[in-house]
């Protein structure tokens, strides 16, 4: 039953954890098992904490889970329990008890491991915030954040990594709560790139296990088998019982990857870094938004200016978000005419109100610049940010975090090679890469089977163009098993993490994989990540699924506008223009496509 609780706690079932972890606290009593009953009683606080029930009323029970635990040496459990105990007290507006509360919470985790201390870190934070004390708490923030960067640098697995990262979005936000607080541009600025992720180019460089490629071949071919027309319902079930076990061998086996030489990380953001940005952006505006409890800020960056801009509530955002996500997939297939009329009304609202929050507020300050840079946080990646009306004909490139940025716009190729692969089971693959090799006369093709896992790595390690004209597949279970539909099989995150320089441009004419799914914490995951933190330096990808014809339409001219050397971004923005959007299919591709990256 503690299992079913944490299950579902994690699911934000916070009713159902309640009850289950209930039901465990009693059957650990009645059995005098009174470690395993406060761990439940915990759980079920916890829940109720989350779930906003949680009143005065539970502070007697939370003081006895304390006691238990305590007396049994459980301090992992303990610094759990008062961590909550200052977070309710906080809550009923008791600031003394909780500081105090939060005080023993620092004491005790810092001398433990890493990710305690931050939660040390976190707590000490939470004191000086309620004490008042904002010197003291941007000194222990700070502190907390570069902790936690060097120990993710030890890391070569970008899962691992992304996991470690959700420990310091508490203490980034306290942080940058604070720095509202004063509203000074550049001191929001900073907090907010120490909220965003920080590995540069070249950091997911790793030599892999000796025994992961092996796993990755067979899960290629279980996952082929799978696939096969022939494959009856008992081998279904056989084949997809071998394929999660394989996945979760592939997991554990690549957190054993060893980075090789120093990972690339962005120093901390500094009055130089902001003019080194400020130089580097020239005739482009940057616009860098953040959320702190609940409500959407924005930080816009230009040559000559930095200025803070208070804005509205994310839940607006992420209601519009998911009307536009429901419409597009409407007007991919439309039921009648009707429903695609409506489907389209739809679309058209919800992108009004996207631009409306996130851009309009920005459009005197965005003025006439015709390149602009847009630093959202991650779980706004995937937004249509280049559809919404005040960024339309612009070229828009989105990247992670503004240092990121600065550090990679300068980049360039490292040769001229220029690689199209054609996927299985695409209608217009064939024609799309037949195009990119006539308008770049150096273009190597794999098409058919030809286009295998291991044939198209060696082709685009160190290419300057990669075209891929395939199925996408985005996991948002699991991140890392999210790629590209091959020829004997797909082609995951854990093979691209192998390349040793991937290819510089990307185009990736796939569905979902400009979506970066459910994230927890403030690293991208999946293709994205991989690609970026490799060190690619721009890829054009899509937020969600897309007509095979629509997309093969804006392929031509974008190729033709990257031939006459315009940039990524340019040539999507060039390329969108062609697009007839009072036609269903071709409005989806002009939405769904984004353009991400610096170089």
């Amino acid at each position: 039953m503690i299992l079913q609780a944490r299950i579902a706690y994690e699911q934000k079932d916070f009713l159902a954890c309640v009850v289950a972890a209930d039901q465990a606290a009693e059957l650990m009593g009645r059995q005098d098992r009174r470690r395993w009953k406060a761990f439940g009683s915990l759980l079920s606080l916890r829940a109720r904490a989350s779930g906003g029930d949680l009143g005065d009323q539970f502070l007697p029970k939370l003081k006895s889970v304390e006691k238990d635990l305590a007396e049994h040496g459980d301090y992992l459990g303990l610094i759990d329990a008062l961590m909550l105990n200052g977070r309710v007290l906080k809550n009923l507006g008791r600031p003394k008890e909780a500081a105090a509360a939060f005080s023993r919470v620092a004491k005790l985790a810092a001398n433990g491991p890493v990710l305690l201390r931050i939660q040390g870190r976190v707590a000490e934070a939470l004191e000086a915030e309620l004490e008042g004390d904002t010197r003291r708490l941007g000194r222990v923030a700070r502190a907390g954040l570069d902790d936690l960067e060097r120990y993710r640098q030890s890391l070569a697995s970008s899962e691992l990594r992304a996991r470690a990262a959700e420990y310091g979005v508490e203490l980034a936000q306290i942080g940058l709560r604070s720095a509202l607080a004063g509203r000074r541009p550049m001191r929001v600025w900073s907090w907010l790139e120490r909220t965003r992720a920080s590995v540069i180019g070249g950091a997911i460089v790793g030599k892999a296990p000796p025994e992961l490629n092996p796993l990755l071949a067979e899960l290629r071919e279980t996952q082929r088998l799978l696939s096969a027309p022939s494959a009856d319902d008992s081998d279904r079930l056989r084949l997809q019982s071998r394929l999660a076990r394989l996945e979760g061998k592939i997991r554990a086996t690549s957190w054993k990857r060893h980075g090789e030489g120093e990972l690339g990380v962005l120093s901390p953001p500094t009055q130089t870094r902001l003019a080194t940005l400020r130089a580097a952006l020239a005739d482009r505006v940057l616009l860098e938004y953040g959320v702190v409890d609940g409500l959407l800020i924005a930080v816009v960056v230009s040559a000559d200016a930095i200025r803070f801009v208070p804005m509205g509530s994310i839940d607006v955002v992420d209601e519009a978000r998911g009307n536009l996500g429901f419409a597009l997939q409407r007007l991919s297939s439309p039921r009648s005419i009707k429903s695609g009329d409506a489907a389209r009304l739809s679309a058209d609202d919800a992108l009004n109100t996207l631009d409306s929050v996130l851009v309009r507020p920005l459009e005197p300050l965005i003025g006439d610049h015709r390149r602009v840079v847009v630093v959202p946080p991650s779980d706004l990646i995937g937004l249509p940010w280049g559809a919404m009306a005040g960024l339309a004909n612009r070229a828009v490139r989105i990247v992670p975090s503004a240092m990121m940025w600065s550090a990679t716009a300068a980049t360039t190729p490292s040769s001229d090679r220029v690689v199209a692969i054609e996927g299985p089971d695409l209608e217009a693959a064939a024609d799309e890469v037949q195009l990119v090799s006539e308008l770049h006369g150096n273009a190597k093709t794999l098409r058919g089977e030809e286009s295998t896992v291991l044939a198209v790595l060696e082709a685009v390690d160190g290419a300057a163009l990669v075209h891929l004209a395939c199925h996408g597949t985005l996991r948002t279970d699991s991140p890392t098993f999210s790629g590209f539909r091959m020829s004997d099989g797909p082609l995951t995150v854990h093979d691209l993490e192998g390349l040793t320089s991937p290819a510089h441009h990307w185009v990736l004419a796939a569905c979902d994989l400009g979506n970066p799914g459910s994230l927890s914490g403030a690293d991208l995951e999946g293709v994205l990540a991989s690609l970026l933190g490799g060190g690619a330096g721009a890829i054009i990808a899509a937020i969600t699924a897309v007509p095979d014809e629509a997309s093969a339409a804006l392929m031509g001219p974008l190729h033709q506008a990257m031939a006459r050397g315009k940039s990524l971004a340019e040539a999507l923005s060039f390329a969108k223009q062609d697009l007839d959007q009072d036609d269903p299919m071709s409005f989806v591709t002009h939405v769904a496509f984004n353009c991400y990256g610096g170089g």
